[in-house]
């Protein structure tokens, strides 16, 4: 999955801070892993196991939902080279494609640290930014190319459709996955709209 611009990390840090009765769920920094905080001392009270470099943490039910993955570092095979520079108001900017490293979910009692399940099959491996939700015992994420909805309690797939997806977008630029009454909406780019412009048209 092919990414413009490094601001993933900042586009997702909303998400790696989590408030739920008298605890903070959160990561301490980037690559580090999810803690449980006391939220009126924040004292450290536990460390998630598993769950290093942490993209997002859903609390629902007791329950902790981390989509994780391995870090994207500078010699990351995967990490691609600078497309274009151009200066702006301050300072410069620059854009590079680079690519996520493989994800999956893993899913936690928030009280004891237990890991109740885990998926870490292709399903996961593409799944989009910001999608994954929890709703009415059901976990829905999107991925390349279907929307997705899981057992909350077990992992078990329930149904999927198909909902193909851009593989090439700016890292703002993410779907909006949303769940209320029993329907699940899912507002994303037109997969046949134009891709990112190359190499020619940027110069």
């Amino acid at each position: 999955y092919l990414i413009s611009e490094n601001l993933w990390q900042l586009r997702e840090l909303p998400r790696r801070l989590v408030a739920a009765g008298d605890r903070v769920y959160a990561t301490l920094g980037y690559g580090r892993p999810v803690v449980a905080i006391d939220a009126a001392t924040g004292e450290i009270l536990r460390t998630y196991q598993g769950t290093d470099n942490a993209h997002e943490i859903v609390c629902a039910d007791g329950r902790l939902y981390v989509v994780v993955s391995e870090p994207v570092t500078a010699d990351t095979p995967t990490t691609g080279a600078v497309l274009r520079e151009f200066p702006v108001w301050r300072g410069s900017y620059l854009e590079y494609t680079t690519k996520y490293m493989d994800k999956h979910v893993r899913v936690f009692d928030a009280d004891t640290g237990r890991e109740i399940w885990q998926k870490t099959d292709r399903d996961v491996k593409t799944v989009l930014p910001l999608t994954l939700i929890v709703s009415d015992g059901r976990v829905f994420f999107q991925n390349e190319s279907a929307l997705i909805a899981l057992d909350a309690a077990s992992g078990e797939q329930l149904w999927r459709t198909d909902r193909p997806s851009i593989h090439q977008r700016y890292a703002w630029l993410v779907p909006t996955v949303v769940a209320v009454d029993g329907v699940v909406l899912s507002a994303d780019r037109a997969k046949d709209k134009p891709r990112l412009p190359d190499k020619e048209a940027k110069a």
